[in-house]
């Protein structure tokens, strides 16, 4: 399948990366992760455990480092909280 694959890669005009397979079940178990689905039950799926997610699968991305820094923002904000921050409130007490 990754000879195939490869092909399919580079006839498409991009340069095959490394460990093609592992790259791609850690990209898709971030994304399942960061959708909110629980860690238990994508470990499930993906056939690993949390610890070997966390240790070698799960990547933070910029998306989620700038949501933390909203959130963050937002906490230690002491005047009334602008728009950008309530709706960081929603978003995190839902």
């Amino acid at each position: 399948m990754r000879t195939q694959f490869t092909r399919i890669i580079e006839r498409a005009g991009f340069k095959p990366w490394y460990k093609l397979f592992q790259n791609l079940r850690a990209t898709r178990q971030t994304e399942l992760i960061q959708s909110g689905i629980d860690a238990q039950a994508v470990c499930s799926v993906i056939g690993n455990s949390i610890k070997v997610m966390s240790e070698h699968y799960y990547t933070l991305t910029d998306d989620t480092l700038n949501r933390m820094m909203e959130v963050e923002t937002c906490a230690i904000s002491v005047q009334k909280p602008p728009e950008v921050c309530r709706g960081v409130q929603k978003a995190v007490n839902k």
